[in-house]
């Protein structure tokens, strides 16, 4: 898994697949997900799996990129596994976005750190 943006173009960025990014939802505000395919046709259309699906299991969701800023979905912090990195210090963060830091928070109160 991978969390690098591949190109930005006129019609906005290009994605890997497999790109770990977070997607909005309505019961936990952002949801991290793995884009895995993209609509050729309608190049605002992408589908990810949602890897929280309401934080009961994983599904997969078409995403109309039109409903986001510059047509661009937040990317996640991930190692070589695919695992997301969580830092103690918010400044550290690579990508610094809604979704970021308040995934970070998330993930370091369950894991009951300062």
């Amino acid at each position: 898994m991978s969390t690098y943006l591949v190109a930005k173009s006129l019609e906005g960025p290009s994605y890997k697949l497999s790109t770990a990014v977070f997607v909005r939802s309505d019961k936990l505000g952002w949801e991290p997900a793995e884009i895995i395919s993209f609509d050729d046709l309608n190049r605002n259309l992408i589908e990810v799996v949602l890897s929280e699906s309401s934080c009961e299991s994983w599904a997969i969701a078409t995403v109309d990129l039109s409903a986001y800023p510059n047509q661009t979905l937040p990317l996640q912090e991930v190692d070589g596994r695919g695992t997301r990195i969580i830092h103690s210090d918010l400044i550290d963060l690579q990508y610094l976005h809604e979704a970021a830091i308040l995934y970070n928070l998330k993930e370091r109160h369950e894991m009951q750190l300062p």
